[in-house]
């Protein structure tokens, strides 16, 4: 499950690239923070196939990066 807080400041630095009329970012924000969302929602007592969580983590990692200046760097062990 995720943290409310993620949404909140999710959606205030949205609402931060809008008022900078970044409607790019903005859009690209939007997208990916209900893929997140929507990948959450839908696997919370299922297992899903390796490869979805990864792209989950993936859009997790590249909003992190964007949107709250969390810089986060995935790698493979081993690979």
């Amino acid at each position: 499950m995720l943290n409310p807080n993620f949404l909140l400041l999710g959606l205030e630095s949205i609402l931060l690239r809008i008022k900078e009329e970044r409607n790019e970012e903005a859009e690209e924000g939007i997208l990916l923070l209900s893929e997140i969302y929507r990948h959450s929602l839908r696997n919370q007592e299922e297992l899903v196939p390796l490869l979805e969580e990864l792209k989950a983590m993936e859009n997790v990692k590249i909003f992190l990066n964007e949107f709250n200046s969390k810089h986060i760097h995935l790698s493979s062990q081993g690979g």
